[in-house]
């Protein structure tokens, strides 16, 4: 993609991204948010949907980058972040959540690893918000098929949502799990709750650009399928928010 920029190839971050293979590198972003405008007493919460905007709010943000072609895994203690948290009494400060990625397994052109985080409000002592990731990423450009399946575990707070990129910008939603809850003591026990079973394929071109979504026995476009996460309503309980 030399007409965009010479580091197009790492996402314009060289730093941050390699790709030494030529392969095709995926940045996939796993999200911890809450909808409501507060929570818990009067803490900011994000005020939003589901999202796959790069520039959409979360309590948590965690990014690794898959290439299945190459079999190799990257990721950067500096692409797990948090926005801001603010309250009226307590102040204003930013969460510094910690974020780990391993590969399990990398044969012919698939690539399994673990990925998550953890982190906490980083205005009073509370428990942690955590997300655990196992995936799955089979990349076959003969076929002209991604084939993504896994699972994540998390807690009962608050809403998560992943989303898969590919080289030309575009994102389509990996899961949403809407919680709902208004519960930060819902953090306590850690990821032991299961709250997206992974299984679809991405119908990509020879670059690896998304062309369409093969899900649960329905083909999409993608801004169908993305909408189907958009559309769903983050807090079906309403518990106050």
């Amino acid at each position: 993609m030399p007409g965009w920029s010479p580091y197009s190839y790492t996402f314009n971050n060289p730093l941050n991204y390699t790709d030494p293979t030529g392969a095709i590198p995926y940045p996939i972003t796993f999200r911890s948010y809450h909808p409501g405008k507060t929570f818990g007493g009067g803490f900011g919460g994000d005020n939003r949907g589901f999202s796959n905007r790069s520039s959409a709010t979360a309590r948590i943000s965690h990014t690794v980058t898959a290439d299945a072609g190459a079999g190799t895994l990257s990721y950067n203690p500096d692409n797990t972040s948090s926005a801001r948290s603010h309250h009226p009494i307590f102040g204003s400060d930013v969460a510094d959540p910690k974020g780990y990625a391993r590969t399990t397994s990398a044969e012919g052109n698939t690539l399994s690893f673990e990925t998550g985080y953890a982190g906490a409000n980083p205005l009073i002592p509370s428990p942690d918000i955590d997300v655990a990731a196992g995936l799955s990423i089979t990349e076959d450009l003969d076929a002209g098929f991604l084939t993504i399946s896994g699972s994540v575990n998390g807690d009962d707070f608050p809403n998560t949502e992943a989303f898969i990129t590919d080289p030309s910008g575009q994102s389509v939603f990996i899961g949403g799990d809407v919680r709902g809850g208004n519960n930060p003591g819902a953090l306590v026990g850690g990821p032991d709750q299961r709250i997206m079973d992974v299984g679809f394929q991405i119908k990509i071109d020879g670059k690896g650009n998304f062309q369409n979504v093969q899900y649960k026995g329905q083909e999409y476009n993608v801004v169908d399928y993305n909408n189907l996460f958009i559309d769903k309503n983050p807090n079906p309980n309403n518990d106050g928010l």
